[in-house]
Formats: C-alpha cells, sequence, structure tokens
C-alpha cells in the first residue's frame, strides 16, 4: 500500500491501447471527419458552416448515427482544429 501511495498506479499499455481505441470509435464526430471529409490548409481548403452541418447531417442518416446539436457540432469540429467560413 506504501508504494502505492508512493509510485501511484502504474500505466499498462494494453489498457491505455485500448482506451485510446475505444475513445475513437465512440466519437462520432471524428469518424465523420474521417469518413466525409478531406482536410487541409489553404485556399483550396474551405467549407460554409451551412454546407459542413448539411453533410453532418447526411452522413448521420447514411449511417445511422445521432446528430448533435449544431453549437455542439460546431464547438466540438473547432476544438478538433477544423474551422469554417461563416458564408
Amino acid at each position: 500500500m506504501l508504494t502505492l501511495a508512493r509510485e501511484g498506479f502504474v500505466k499498462c499499455k494494453a489498457v491505455t491501447d485500448a482506451t485510446k481505441k475505444y475513445r475513437e470509435e465512440s466519437d462520432e464526430l471524428a469518424l465523420f471527419i474521417r469518413d466525409a471529409c478531406e482536410l487541409g490548409t489553404g485556399k483550396d481548403y474551405f467549407i460554409a458552416k451551412k454546407a459542413m452541418k448539411d453533410a453532418y447531417c447526411n452522413w448521420c442518416e447514411d449511417s445511422g448515427q445521432n446528430q448533435i446539436h449544431t453549437s455542439d457540432f460546431i464547438r466540438q469540429l473547432t476544438d478538433k482544429g477544423v474551422t469554417m467560413d461563416e458564408r
């Protein structure tokens, strides 16, 4: 018990890898980005928010995923580094 208090729990690579895989597979927005988006930088890579949301709604319908609220959708995309045009 003293060792645990001093050193903490030991990280197990198998558990860490399984947790990472679970989180990735559970992240429906990441699946949408992977399956339906072409990411890049520069003037050739842009999309209007409405077009992105429409593509997401279509993807959800086609793949049987539940849609998240628009404000959550925009926030989560922004958190993932995706930027969209206001048009």
